[in-house]
């Protein structure tokens, strides 16, 4: 195996364990409140792929709910403003106050016909992570180009022995 094609592997193997170590510590480190686990479990590594010597790897959230998490929505999302709430299958709104409301022991229950929603503040969680972990690729990617060097030279020192 010559030098390039063993540099690309041991470049490709480094950008796995990157997009892991990114994608484990992005499931780790959110502020969002993943009440069913179906975001954090749909935060995934993309499989690294090779095209001539370009290593590409990736860290994905495949719910259509982490979009809205990652970027926020209404006013703090890309739109820039509130959104209005309607009723889909009955005549009203309906929800609970949680907590004791004037010295009763349950929730109030409240009635709108429509809300006006100013958005969720963006998590960008995948962003941060990889922020967070940049350095990380910087020292596999040295680990991967020093481990090819010493095989290449062991391998040369080899030959060059049996001449």
């Amino acid at each position: 195996m010559n030098f390039q094609s063993q540099l690309i592997a041991n470049c490709s193997a480094a950008m796995a364990i990157f997009c892991d170590e990114v994608t484990n510590y992005a499931k780790e480190n959110h502020r969002y409140k993943d009440q069913t686990g179906g975001v954090t479990a749909a935060t995934r590594s993309i499989p690294v792929t090779i095209s001539g010597t370009v290593i590409t790897g990736g860290i994905e959230c495949t719910s259509r709910i982490g979009r809205y998490l990652h970027e926020g929505t209404g006013l703090f999302g890309p739109a820039g403003k509130s959104y209005v709430i309607k009723p889909k299958n009955a005549r009203a709104l309906h929800w609970e106050i949680p907590g004791a409301i004037g010295g009763e022991e349950t929730g109030k229950g409240v009635f709108a016909m429509k809300v006006v929603h100013p958005g969720i503040r963006p998590d960008p969680w995948i962003a941060r992570a990889v922020h967070v972990k940049s350095g990380r690729l910087y020292e596999l990617m040295k680990k991967a180009v020093d481990k090819t060097s010493r095989l290449i030279h062991r391998k040369s020192k080899g030959k060059s022995k049996n001449k």
